[in-house]
């Protein structure tokens, strides 16, 4: 899957995990607007709490070219996961295909210019559970509004 496909699912109303897999310290520096951070060397021991309906479409991630991704697909597969994608090039594609990375945690508070070009206005208003899944007309719950900022990578 590439940035614009992605782009055109977060714009959507399905519910979606998009879900970086590189180690967490690395996602803090940088990462697509709505990832959550489920490094590979803990997915097993997480997905269950992050991604608990195995038919729910997953788009992985990894910084581009680390094949980190390609291994979490793989696991997620043999755990009975149906709808796993990969994002082409990881953050890498994703930058180059014109979205910005965020740095940080918690960066559904945050809201740009660039996240408006990503979602439509509704966008603003969802609550991502787990900080994964994304449900159109909820807002954020007060632990997810009384976090810390963030800012562009």
């Amino acid at each position: 899957m590439n940035a614009k496909e992605l782009r055109a699912l977060l714009a959507g109303d399905d519910e979606l995990a998009l879900l970086d897999v590189r180690e967490q310290g690395v996602h803090y520096r940088g990462h697509p607007f709505f990832a959550c951070s489920a490094p590979l060397s803990r997915l097993e021991l997480m997905i269950a709490d992050l991604v608990p309906r195995r038919d729910v479409r997953v788009v992985l991630l990894d910084g581009g070219g680390e094949g980190l991704a390609e291994k979490a697909s793989v696991r997620l597969e043999a755990l009975g996961y149906t709808r796993v994608s990969i994002l082409e090039d990881g953050c890498e594609g994703w930058k180059s295909g014109g979205g910005e990375l965020f740095s940080g945690v918690n960066v559904l508070r945050r809201r740009s210019a660039s996240s408006s070009s990503i979602a439509t206005r509704r966008r603003a208003s969802l609550r991502a559970t787990c900080s994964t899944f994304f449900r159109p007309g909820e807002k954020p719950s007060s632990s997810i509004r009384g976090r810390s900022r963030n800012t562009p990578a």
